[in-house]
């Protein structure tokens, strides 16, 4: 998208001495009449184009719960690397972790708000999230811990951020886009996942779109709350609002 351009003219008025001569009685003498002409002076401001933002929920919706990979056959096991969220296992991608770029996110930039910890550390976890979301797209390589962190964001991937708050990490991930990077993204292209419908509702009344996924896959041992297999490609779409399991009617009991 090209940079918008506003012009605006102003027109001024602007007085102008002409010398007349005049003669007659009393003599010749010389006097000032005024008159007036415009001139228009041409303003020129630009815009920055507008970019959108996919950000993401780690647990349950990038990834699906360990040991369940009988249960959801688009998820993929990450042999070797341990995922302590829930009780931990061994990590398991969902199907939109293993393919971001093949849903509309692919032409957006990405973030990440967690309430868990992604494992702690330099943990292998955070290098295959960091794999999946993209430094290009997150324009982010390190991680922004909320505790003990107590400054301003340092980066798109947020962890530690409390669960039905998540909407004020995503204000100040935008806020960051801007003033790091000089991105701007209005609020009505801002998106977030997660699998929580406690995440979601928050976000009414912020301008953001904010949508529940594994709405087919419910986490039955937790009674529900939570989800299973996590995100599907089918549940990551470009629409305005917000949505729940229980709005979109799409839970399987």
């Amino acid at each position: 998208m090209q940079a918008s351009v506003i012009r605006g003219f102003i027109f001024a008025a602007v007085p102008i001495f002409v010398g007349m001569v005049l003669s007659g009685c009393g003599g010749g003498g010389t006097t000032t009449t005024p008159t007036t002409t415009t001139t228009t002076i041409t303003t020129v401001t630009t815009t920055l184009p507008p970019q959108c933002l996919c950000v993401f929920d780690v647990d349950r919706t990038l990834t699906g719960k360990q040991g369940k990979e009988a249960e959801c056959p688009n998820a993929k096991i990450q042999t070797g690397i341990t995922d302590t969220a829930y009780g931990g296992g061994i990590m398991m991608l969902s199907e939109v972790g293993q393919n971001i770029d093949k849903t509309f996110c692919g032409k957006c930039y990405h973030g990440i708000v967690s309430a868990g910890e992604a494992s702690g550390g330099l943990s292998p976890e955070r290098k295959v999230l960091l794999g999946v979301i993209g430094t290009n797209a997150s324009l982010s390589s390190t991680w922004s811990d909320i505790f003990p962190h107590t400054g301003p964001e340092t980066s798109s991937l947020v962890l530690g951020w409390p669960d039905g708050q998540k909407q004020n990490a995503v204000k100040l991930i935008v806020e960051w886009f801007m003033t790091e990077h000089n991105k701007y993204i209005p609020a009505s292209m801002v998106h977030f996942f997660d699998d929580r419908a406690d995440n979601v509702g928050p976000f009414e009344g912020t301008g953001f779109n904010a949508h529940q996924i594994s709405c087919n896959s419910r986490d039955s041992s937790d009674q529900d709350v939570i989800g299973l297999c996590g995100a599907e490609l089918s549940e990551i779409v470009e629409a305005k609002g917000i949505t729940t399991c229980a709005k979109t009617q799409n839970v399987v009991v």
